[in-house]
């Protein structure tokens, strides 16, 4: 029996994007949930989620018409699986937005804006899948 789906939104650092995290969702099942919750998806975007894939994907990372993105996990158990497919994810998610929402290219004069993106992406997710017991320190940047 599969764990029961969850999904939430946050956002991406100071940028004027959000991204969508499903986990445990079929790939069939997110375009209904993202209908269903209204949040500005086209038809081209569910097309894009749906086409050419297998449910039997761990992860599955989209940019929407609307410059959002969608992480979508097969599974979150915390495992080091887990975990690698969140980075593989996030990168991607980061990449999508910057390059094509944002025309942030990567560069080594962008290098450090990417790395902060990622950084405060994986955090946000992080906090929703597995919330710290204790507050995490604040980190001096």
């Amino acid at each position: 029996m599969r764990a029961k789906p969850r999904h939430f939104i946050v956002g991406m650092g100071g940028y004027p994007v959000s991204v969508v995290v499903t986990v445990g969702y079929r790939i069939d099942e997110i375009g209904a949930l993202l209908q269903r919750n209204r949040l500005n998806i086209t038809e081209r975007d569910i097309d894009a989620l749906t086409s050419n894939v297998s449910n039997s994907l761990r992860a599955r990372t989209i940019l929407f018409e609307s410059g959002h993105a969608l992480i979508a996990l097969a599974e979150w158990d915390g495992s080091v699986l887990c975990h690698g497919d969140l980075a593989h994810e996030v990168f991607h998610a980061v990449a999508k937005v910057f390059r094509h929402s944002l025309g942030i290219h990567l560069t080594s004069e962008s290098e450090e804006a990417w790395a902060y993106a990622i950084d405060d992406l994986t955090q946000s997710i992080m906090a929703k899948l597995q919330p710290p017991k204790k507050p995490a320190p604040k980190r001096n940047r």
